[in-house]
């Protein structure tokens, strides 16, 4: 078994068990669309030999709405109208604007939680760790796109480095609770 794919592998299952943890959460969708793109691009590589690429634009069109669960209910009409024009979109395409999509969603993914972050210690002195790891998360998902979008040839090891820290990342996920904060106040009392 070659390295990548003990990546691939890792990187599914500890999705999978974060997505499982987070079910019943606010972000369970957010974590259920992730795991189930890790899994529509595991099926498509391992028993088609096509890059699960293909999935990414609907996906992550997906989850840019999936941080808020009221903004879907109230919305859901008018996401599902996107949704449609997203297909079209990944259908008639290249990769190229597939990844620059894909790189711009995650963008806002991330602003999106660091917003929620700092809306939290602006209003209560504290952060919500969750959110730290999913902005770190988010940093790491675009500099992984990165590499793809602008070719970078600084190699492997960085590539696989940057999917070590993902799944790292869905390990602290896993053993995080989900409630877990930092208090300024009390840091800056000791």
């Amino acid at each position: 078994m070659k390295f990548f794919e003990i990546l691939q592998y890792l990187s599914l299952i500890t999705i999978l068990i974060a997505a499982f943890k987070y079910r019943s959460s606010s972000l369970s969708i957010f974590f259920g669309l992730l795991a189930l793109n890790d899994i529509i691009g595991f099926v498509l590589w391992t028993f088609f030999s096509i890059s699960g690429q293909s999935s990414w634009i609907p996906i992550f069109y997906l989850i840019l709405f999936s941080t808020n669960k009221s903004f879907i209910k109230k919305w859901k009409i008018y996401i599902l109208f996107g949704l449609i024009l997203i297909l079209l979109l990944n259908q008639y395409s290249t990769v190229k604007i597939q990844q620059y999509f894909v790189l711009m969603i995650n963008v806002i993914i991330m602003f999106l939680f660091l917003r929620l972050l700092i809306t939290e210690f602006v209003q209560k002195d504290e952060f919500r760790i969750l959110y730290l790891i999913l902005t770190l998360y988010q940093l790491l998902i675009i500099f992984n796109l990165m590499q793809f979008i602008r070719d970078l040839k600084i190699g492997l090891d960085i590539y696989f480095a940057g999917i070590i820290g993902i799944i790292l990342i869905h390990i602290f996920l896993i053993v995080l609770k989900e409630d877990a904060f930092i208090n300024i106040k009390k840091i800056y009392k000791s």
